[in-house]
């Protein structure tokens, strides 16, 4: 999986948008062609697709109140970028999304 799909939550140009609904769906499809799940039910990867999105959403919840503090400008303080992205591979890991 790329770093794209890892972070389903923003996107690199405005990482305060978050992807719609639709937009996650498109790229979980996507995924799944890409891994040869070509004759998956539609029924089955639809099922898979909402375990996801619960995942996601709970995520974004987990993320959401450090987000608006930092976009506040209330970051108490320096942020090291590559020990945040292996601490979130790590818990996305855990939880078994990768």
């Amino acid at each position: 999986m790329s770093s794209e799909t890892t972070i389903a939550s923003s996107t690199a140009a405005d990482p305060t948008r978050v992807l719609s609904d639709l937009e996650l769906l498109h790229r979980f499809i996507g995924r799944n062609l890409e891994a040869g799940h070509r004759e998956q039910p539609v029924d089955e990867c639809l099922s898979e697709f909402h375990r996801y999105l619960e995942s996601v959403n709970r995520l974004r919840d987990e993320i959401r109140p450090g987000l608006e503090r930092s976009l506040r400008g209330e970051s108490a303080e320096e942020l090291d970028v590559e020990d945040i992205i292996r601490r979130g591979r790590e818990r996305l890991a855990e939880r078994g999304i990768e």
